[in-house]
């Protein structure tokens, strides 16, 4: 029993050291880190025990794990190298096992590797906790399944060593729709694939948003839901025009895209298959539109992942 109370006194303070290291390390990323934009696609949980919160799905990870299966990447730590746009709004540039020796780069987890599914890769900032109720009011501005919904993107801080911290939120300047043209919102999902998609961008900023795309939808591609990886076939928009639109603000640019049509069919066990063919649970997409102006630093757009049976999420 003596020898239990000369230990204990020793465990709190190691404890109370190590707590004070992991706070203390915080506050200086805080302080004097890089900061940039991480754009999300989130949920909405709420933990009772631990007040509200919203749970972040990073768009570059979603890059990531492709390109970590992609390149069948195993390694614990994972390092993802960044560039930012003029709103400082991070893109995935590589991803590797080891830190780049200079760059923006922020530190990724990988506990375990299945090349027979996707690779796990958390950031550690997957919660972002908010004031009682403030949760709530976060995701009715994000919006819900084929209605208007808004991007948040975190303003984080990145480490010397890629460690990121959360130490704010705004709203992208762009929202978006996805729903199914064949299918009313009031009523049930139906025993059949519907052909027609409606994806809707509304510029939900003051300044003039510049749309790129023409008859056939050359501006868009059809890409995989978890990895943001292209899956059509025969696209041929290699020497393709695409037409400007402005949008000022307010105003909205929407695309209906006949989904049975060639250009968006997928790769199939044997033959190419329309999207109403398609089996399989992994078998979730979304339309991207990649900005096409010219600059380095454009960003891309990416509806909500919808399936094959019409359901939208």
């Amino acid at each position: 029993m003596k020898k239990a109370h000369i230990w204990l006194p020793v465990v709190l303070v190691a404890q109370l050291l190590i707590l004070g290291a992991i706070v203390g390390k915080r506050e200086r990323i805080m302080a004097n880190g890089d900061v940039v934009y991480l754009k999300t696609m989130p949920v909405d949980p709420r933990d009772i025990f631990r007040g509200d919160y919203v749970v972040l799905d990073y768009e570059l990870v979603y890059q990531a794990r492709g390109l970590m299966q992609e390149s069948k990447l195993s390694a614990e730590k994972v390092y993802l190298k960044l560039s930012t746009n003029q709103r400082d709004v991070a893109n995935l540039v590589t991803v590797d096992h080891t830190a780049p020796k200079a760059g923006l780069f922020v530190r990724g987890f990988a506990p375990s590797i299945d090349y027979n599914n996707l690779p796990e890769l958390r950031l550690g900032i997957e919660k972002y906790f908010v004031e009682q109720g403030a949760g709530k009011e976060l995701e009715d501005i994000r919006g819900e399944a084929q209605s208007w919904q808004t991007p948040l993107e975190m303003r984080v801080a990145l480490g010397n060593d890629g460690t990121p911290v959360i130490i704010g939120h705004r709203f992208s300047p762009i929202r978006t729709r996805t729903r199914f043209a064949d299918l009313e919102d009031t009523l049930p999902q139906r025993d059949r694939s519907p052909q027609h998609l409606e994806f809707s961008i509304e510029n939900n900023s003051l300044a003039t948003l510049s749309v790129f795309d023409n008859k056939t939808h050359c501006g868009f591609t059809l890409v995989h839901a978890e990895t943001l990886r292209p899956v059509s076939l025969n696209r041929d928009c290699s020497e393709a025009a695409l037409e400007r639109t402005e949008l000022s603000a307010g105003a909205t640019y929407q695309v209906t895209i006949d989904l049975s049509q060639p250009q968006w069919q997928v790769k199939g066990q044997s033959d190419p298959l329309s999207l109403a063919g398609v089996d399989g649970a992994w078998q979730g997409f979304r339309l991207l539109y990649r900005d096409q102006s010219g600059a380095d630093d454009g960003e891309q757009i990416i509806s909500a992942r919808f399936f094959r049976r019409g359901g939208i999420d």
